[in-house]
């Protein structure tokens, strides 16, 4: 062990941002203040194999800003994702490095690196608890571990519990009943989690002055053990709330719509947690948000969730308005965070007339201070039911959402909606899906295509590739916590659509 030669470790994710920035955060929140030899964190401005293979003025500022992160005096530790030739680019280099492996023979290739630990997992996330485990397992308690089961049951409860925290089938907190209530918001599990806080803004660091430190002894731990730790230190903090202040200032209450010519790109968790956010930075606030299901005929998302028998939809909605009747009184499902919820019915029916989705619009606007409607995966135009309840959502809104990944033809069905008529007076935003795999987020065809739809767009805001948003929906819990960088990606979503709001009203 080093303690006696080191005054600390420095801990340094490599991994693709956002995946960087939110190990990080997770390092940051399990360090122990009281460790012989306490854990520091830094992030770089360059991660991977790019990192080492700099050259020229980049080498020469990653040098710069090292030396002034990363103490002499500090042992680094570098995490890392395998890539082809990423050995070579450590050999000869004196840091400690726990690199995460999906191919079984890559362990062959770092053989005769024995200060690199190799892990079983392509997840930046797993990489990083695996390499607190094991530097508070060495002696140097680097991080603060969990209480043996035995020790902790009254406080972290059984392990059928703590199994479905982990796996988000927690039911959510119970809500004391209310006369006259009407049913509970058929996505109440949506709202049932306090998210954390976003990171703050990574400063620049470098890669001089690796030393060569002895490699740590790992241990055995029981993995239930582990996890308490993890349960354990999560905080409740709040979403920023700069972004209801930013959503209460634009008049009349703004309309966003979420779609997208291709399925599969996430547009259903989007529009979930984009509300989501809206709801919790409006807790407390003069109003809530309305998230709208309006995918006509495949509803199958949203039914997957429990919605009490005779809870109304957009459908029974939308024929009372049609038969003259105003909109009955918003639904009281809104708690914590401030979101109401409009399911559609999962039975096929045909599309809504322009003009009833306006006065439906209307209605949205004079109840709530913002909306967020999950469109049908069409292109807007009056061609089928779907394409045209795409089209009149299109025409009342004040801004487009539009996911995609970075799979080419996603990519292209972004530019056919920024193309479209009816988008070109229209804000849109999109949201980029962005691959762990460099070969494809660095692929020259996606780049260009990347460019173009940058110059149509008002932002690209990146997320994780990861299924857990989909797990949220499905399971019912909250998309807000299941994910550290999901989380982050989403309050940054919606920072961008409030600033782009408050741009356009100005």
């Amino acid at each position: 062990m080093r303690g006696s030669r080191y005054e600390s470790y420095t801990f340094v994710p490599l991994f693709p941002t956002p995946h960087d920035r939110d190990a990080a955060e997770e390092l940051e929140e399990a360090a122990n203040p009281d460790a012989p030899c306490p854990a520091r964190v830094a992030t770089m401005p360059l991660q991977g194999m790019a990192f080492f293979e700099a050259a020229g003025e980049r080498a020469a500022e990653l040098d710069r800003v090292w030396s002034e992160r990363v103490p002499r005096a500090s042992c680094p530790v570098v995490l890392l994702l395998d890539e082809p030739g990423l050995e070579e680019c450590l050999a000869g280099l004196d840091a400690e490095f726990v690199i995460g492996v999906t191919d079984g023979g890559a362990g062959a290739r770092y053989a005769g690196l024995p200060n690199v630990r190799l892990i079983e997992s392509g997840e930046a996330i797993e990489i990083t608890d695996e390499a607190m485990r094991l530097w508070t397992e060495n002696g140097a308690r680097c991080f603060l571990p969990g209480s043996p089961p035995e020790a902790d049951a009254s406080a972290a409860g059984s392990d059928d519990d703590l199994l479905a925290a982990l796996f988000g089938e927690a039911s959510p907190a119970p809500r004391p009943a209310r006369p006259d209530e009407p049913p509970p918001d058929p996505l109440a599990a949506l709202s049932a989690a306090t998210p954390e806080a976003p990171p703050e803004p990574p400063g620049l660091q470098g890669r001089q002055g690796l030393f060569s430190v002895p490699r740590p002894e790992s241990g055995a731990r029981d993995w239930l053990a582990w996890a308490r730790s993890i349960i354990a230190r999560h905080r409740e903090v709040a979403v920023p709330d700069e972004i209801g202040d930013l959503l209460l200032g634009v008049s009349p209450s703004p309309l966003v719509v979420v779609g997208s010519r291709k399925g599969g790109v996430g547009k259903t968790a989007l529009s979930a947690g984009l509300a989501q956010v809206c709801g919790y930075s409006l807790d407390g606030k003069a109003g809530v948000a309305g998230l709208i299901d309006q995918n006509i005929n495949n509803a199958d998302q949203w039914g997957r969730v429990m919605v009490p028998e005779g809870t109304p939809t957009v459908r029974d909605l939308m024929s009372a308005l049609e038969t003259g009747y105003e909109l009955p009184p918003p639904p009281a499902y809104a708690r914590t965070p401030a979101l109401a919820v409009y399911p559609e019915s999962r039975d096929p029916g045909d599309g809504y007339p322009a003009a009833l989705v306006r006065r439906f619009v209307n209605g949205l606007r004079a109840r709530h201070v913002i909306s967020v409607v999950d469109l049908p995966n069409t292109l807007p135009a009056y061609t089928s039911a779907e394409a045209s309840v795409a089209a009149a959502y299109v025409g009342e809104a004040d801004l487009v959402v539009v996911p995609t990944t970075d799979d080419p033809n996603a990519l292209r069905a972004v530019t056919d909606y920024l193309t479209l008529p009816s988008l070109r007076a229209k804000p849109v935003v999109v949201a980029y899906i962005v691959s762990p795999e460099p070969g494809i987020r660095e692929d020259p065809n996606v780049l260009r295509l990347l460019q173009g739809i940058r110059r149509g767009s008002r932002a690209i805001v990146p997320f994780p590739k990861t299924e857990k948003a989909t797990l949220a929906v499905v399971k019912g819990t909250s998309i807000l916590d299941v994910e550290t960088s999901l989380r982050n990606a989403f309050i940054e979503l919606a920072s961008t659509v409030a600033r782009v709001l408050v741009e356009g009203d100005a």
